[in-house]
This record gives C-alpha cells, sequence and structure tokens, in this order.
C-alpha cells in the first residue's frame, strides 16, 4: 500500500506499508511551508493518493483557506534643494524635490494604489495594481514662500492608497533657515529752539526718535529700543513682524558742556531675542563761539658770549602759545613760527582754557644786528578758527664803526738816491676795516692828493676791509715845505656823520730841506683846508645814496 501527496515533503507519502489488514490504515504524514502565491490565491489545493496491488488508486482533495494581509507604508522625503540663491541652507524661493514612495508590505497584491501630496506639484500619482513589496512613487517640487520663512518649516503630508487598505501617511517638517535681523535709526526729529537761534545752543530741549525695523525674513520678538540719553530711555515691543518697526521717542536738554565739546554724541539700540544689538549713533553739531589767542615771547638768550646784552651768534629762545579762549573743543590746533628750530607744533585737539605751545630756538644772524632787530610772527590756526598771528620785535644794539689806517708802502726812487726825493713816486695804502658789529654799506675811501683818489666798496662786512692804493709824485713845494702832508678820510652811510681820518706825513731829506717835525701854520692850514673839504665831500655822497 503506497501513500502519496506530491506537495508535501517528503515527497511521496512515507515507505509503502507491505500489507494492511481489514480495517487497518497506512499513514503518510508531510509539511508544507505557505508561500506568497498561496496568499495571493487564498487557499492551499493539494490531493492524496492510496493505491495497493489489489485497487485501483483512490484520490482525496483537501483545499486549505489561507488569509492574506494587504498593507502598504508611505515615507515622504526631501530628496533635492535647487538652491538658488547658493546659500547651501533652505531659504525663501528655494525650490524643492520631495519624493512619496508607497509600499507594499502586505501578502498581497495592491489594486488601484494612489499616492498623493497636495502641496507638491504633480500632487498625485496611480499604479493600478502594485505586487507584494514592490513601490509606487510620486515626485513633485514646491517653491518655499515668504510664509514659510517666517514659519519657519515647511510641514507637508504625503499619502499612499489602495482597494485594499486604507490610507496611509507621512507628515515632514522641513526646516527653513530664517533670517532674522534689525535695523536701528536715530534722528533728531525736533529742536523746541528755546532761544530762538534757530540753532542748537545751551538750554534747546530736543526730540530724538529710534526706529528698530524688522529687516529679516521672520518675526523678532521681545523687541527692545534703548537710548540712555534720552527721557524716556526705553521702550519694548513684545513681537515685530516682519517689515513693522518699533519706536522710541525722548527729549534732551543741550548743556553747557555739550557746547564746550561742540557736539551731542548719542547712540540708539535695538535688540530682540532672535538677533544681536544693532547701533545707530548720531552726531548733533552744538553751535558754539570757537576762538583762538596766541602770544610770542622771547624766553631766553643763551648769550654765548656772555656780553649781557643780544649779540651776533647768541642762541634766543622763543615761546608761542596758543590758548583755547572760546567754549568748543579745537581740532588740529597748528602753532608755527619759520624763524625759530622746530618751527611747527601740532595738538590734535585742544579743549576750552587749554594750551598748545611751541618752543624753538634762533641764532642770531649779521643780517639781524645790520637790521638792528629780530621781526618774527608766530601764528596759530585750528579747524574751527581763522590764523591768528603775535609779532614779536627785538631790538638789537648796532655799533657801525670802522678805523682808518693810511701807511706809504712804496717809493718808486726814479733818482736812486735811497730817500724820498723830488719826482719820486710815492705809493699810499689806505685800508678802512669794518671794526664795528653791523655791514656798513657804500664805504667810501678818499686821499685826494694820490691817483686814484677814492675807492667806493658797496658792502662791508664785519671784519673785512676796504683798500685805496694810490701813487703822488713829490713836488718841489713839499720839498719847499719839507714834508709830504695829505689826509684820508673812511665813511660810509652808516658812519659818515663822523667820517674817520688818517694823516700822513712822509719827511723829505735833500739839499735845503730842513727835517723839522713842527708842521709850520701854512701847513696847518692846509691840512684843515683838505679835512674840511673831504667832510663836505663825505656828506654830499651820503646824501646822494641815502
Amino acid at each position: 500500500v503506497v501513500v502519496t501527496d506530491s506537495l508535501i515533503t517528503p515527497t511521496g507519502g512515507s515507505t509503502p506499508c507491505a500489507t494492511v489488514a481489514v480495517g487497518g490504515t497506512c499513514t503518510l504524514i508531510g509539511t508544507y511551508q505557505v508561500t506568497a502565491g498561496d496568499v495571493t490565491t487564498g487557499s492551499i489545493t493539494n490531493t492524496g493518493t492510496g493505491d495497493s496491488n489489489e485497487t485501483p488508486p483512490v484520490d482525496d482533495v483537501l483545499i486549505t483557506p489561507v488569509v492574506g494581509t494587504p498593507a502598504l507604508n508611505t515615507v515622504k522625503a526631501l530628496t533635492n534643494n535647487a538652491d538658488e540663491d547658493g546659500s547651501t541652507t533652505i531659504t525663501e524661493n528655494d525650490t524643492l524635490t520631495y519624493t512619496i514612495t508607497v509600499t507594499n508590505t502586505g501578502n498581497i497584491p495592491l489594486n488601484n494604489v494612489v499616492v498623493t501630496d497636495s502641496m507638491i506639484s504633480p500632487n498625485s500619482f496611480t499604479c493600478p495594481t502594485l505586487a507584494v513589496g514592490a513601490t509606487c512613487v510620486l515626485t513633485g517640487t514646491y517653491v518655499v514662500t515668504a510664509a514659510d520663512v517666517i514659519t519657519g518649516t515647511i510641514t507637508n503630508t504625503g499619502t499612499g492608497d489602495s482597494d485594499e487598505t486604507g490610507p496611509d501617511n507621512d507628515t515632514l517638517v522641513t526646516p527653513i533657515v530664517g533670517t532674522p535681523a534689525l535695523t536701528t535709526v536715530k534722528t533728531l526729529t525736533n529742536n523746541a529752539d528755546e532761544d530762538g537761534s534757530a540753532t542748537v545752543t545751551e538750554g534747546d530741549t530736543l526730540t530724538y526718535t529710534v526706529t528698530v525695523t524688522n529687516t529679516g525674513n521672520i518675526p523678532l520678538n521681545n523687541v527692545v529700543v534703548t537710548d540712555s540719553m534720552i527721557t524716556p530711555n526705553s521702550f519694548t515691543c513684545p513681537t515685530l513682524a516682519v517689515g513693522a518697526t518699533c519706536v522710541l521717542t525722548g527729549i534732551y536738554v543741550v548743556t553747557a558742556s555739550d557746547v564746550t565739546t561742540g557736539s551731542i554724541t548719542n547712540t540708539g539700540t535695538g535688540d530682540s531675542d532672535e538677533t544681536p544689538p544693532t547701533d545707530d549713533e548720531l552726531i548733533t553739531t552744538v553751535i558754539g563761539t570757537p576762538a583762538l589767542s596766541v602770544v610770542k615771547t622771547l624766553a631766553s638768550n643763551a648769550d654765548e658770549d656772555a656780553s649781557g646784552s643780544i649779540t651776533l651768534n647768541d642762541t634766543l629762545t622763543y615761546s608761542i602759545v596758543a590758548t583755547n579762549d572760546g567754549n568748543t573743543t579745537l581740532n588740529n590746533v597748528v602753532v608755527t613760527d619759520t624763524l625759530i628750530t622746530p618751527n611747527s607744533i601740532t595738538c590734535p585737539t585742544l579743549a576750552v582754557g587749554m594750551t598748545c605751545e611751541l618752543i624753538g630756538t634762533y641764532l642770531v644772524q649779521q643780517s639781524d644786528i645790520d637790521n638792528g632787530q629780530i621781526t618774527n610772527t608766530g601764528t596759530a590756526d585750528s579747524d574751527e578758527t581763522p590764523p591768528t598771528d603775535d609779532t614779536v620785535t627785538t631790538d638789537l644794539l648796532a655799533n657801525p664803526e670802522l678805523s682808518i689806517d693810511k701807511s706809504l708802502t712804496a717809493n718808486a726812487d726814479e733818482d736812486a738816491t735811497g730817500t724820498i726825493t723830488l719826482n719820486d713816486t710815492l705809493t699810499f695804502t689806505i685800508v678802512v676795516t669794518n671794526t664795528g658789529n653791523i655791514t656798513l654799506n657804500n664805504v667810501l675811501v678818499t686821499d685826494n692828493m694820490i691817483t686814484p683818489n677814492n675807492i667806493t666798496c658797496a658792502v662791508l662786512v664785519v671784519g673785512d676791509t676796504c683798500e685805496l692804493v694810490g701813487t703822488y709824485v713829490v713836488q718841489q713845494s713839499d720839498v719847499d715845505n719839507g714834508q709830504i702832508v695829505n689826509v684820508a678820510v673812511g665813511l660810509s652811510d652808516e658812519t659818515s656823520s663822523d667820517p674817520e681820518t688818517d694823516t700822513e706825513t712822509v719827511l723829505t731829506q735833500g739839499p735845503g730841506f730842513d727835517p723839522v717835525l713842527t708842521p709850520t701854520l701854512s701847513q696847518w692850514a692846509l691840512m684843515l683846508l683838505s679835512l674840511l673839504t673831504l667832510m663836505v665831500a663825505g656828506r654830499a655822497f651820503t646824501n646822494k645814496f641815502n
């Protein structure tokens, strides 16, 4: 007896029963694992067969119902961001791509599977059938709006449905990167102008307005506007919508110190839970009276020659003091004096009543002595004031003086007598020296007896000389007189009122010559006449050049 069932395991049934007595049994036991196909079919049909040597085969068919489980799963995902602004984050106007995937997670095929998401475009897709484990996918796009940014997220739901199942949803919340921002603007909106000056002056009541604007793309919370200078000094807006403003208005009375400073500087600040503080500083000009004075003085004389007076090469120290005499701070105060070293100093700021001092030295020049004084000017200037000067004139002691020295420097000695005799050619040298302390001008050296009889030195500096060299041929009258008397005169523009003179008496020796040193009355008369002539000539010369 053989029992078989081709579906189960072991295939073909059990070992045949060699004999089966009347009423006896031969049994086959086997196993079978239900397949997806069985679930799809809804039942399992299989046949058991018994056979023997004595009988034809006998079958028994068994139908086993299989219970199916229809199921689907919906998953929504953000699969791309076009990122039009290149921010690498999700921001307004970015194009997002969403994918909704519905999977048959049951054990039977599903029919008319519909995937939907009302937010994206396209918003629906249908799969007529969906085998077990297969997917049905909807892909669509969405452009981020300003409202999304304000909300801070995008929330949308993908849904999968079929004939065999109920709807299955998946909600995705996509964070939006907002840009919280605020700006603060402070303005002077009114001046009560109590003194009617039409400008901002001491005692005026000023009204300031501090306006904070939500310039971001999300609402701001606890927006606080402050300005510590005004009254009231704070105002709070619990929320501030995009584009809205929060305004603080307060007053301030101008003080004397504001006038001194020259301006009022104060800051309005806006702050919120979402942003750092942002400031706006406003500088209000206050009309004051800028003024600057300067005083120059000769502070000291090093008096290198210990003369007790100001003389050539003395080192003088000058002080130039600039004082802020106004009621506002001065800027870039520059004190200069081109004569001294150093010749400039700059004080970046100079408060009311304060001073800026330049100290420098000057070495007395010969030109100063010649001028009889040193005149120089200290100047102070600033951004707020015109230049102001102070001139100091330092008088110098001028001592115009010259000396004259006349000498017989050669004798041609035409007769080779070795003495001064008739017709000898004598050479006289007259040297005028500037022995004073100032340069002399138009120095005239004259001796009417010699040839040439004058020379002019236009300028004669201290210590220099002006030299006249001339000749004279001994006359018979000289021999008769027993001597040659001639007078040399030196004068200048500065000394001509009292010319310097030098008389040269040359003794001659020869036949009939009496070498007496005492001039005769006629000789004295001749010398006096020569001197008077030269003095008159000197005055005429001086008048000409003056």
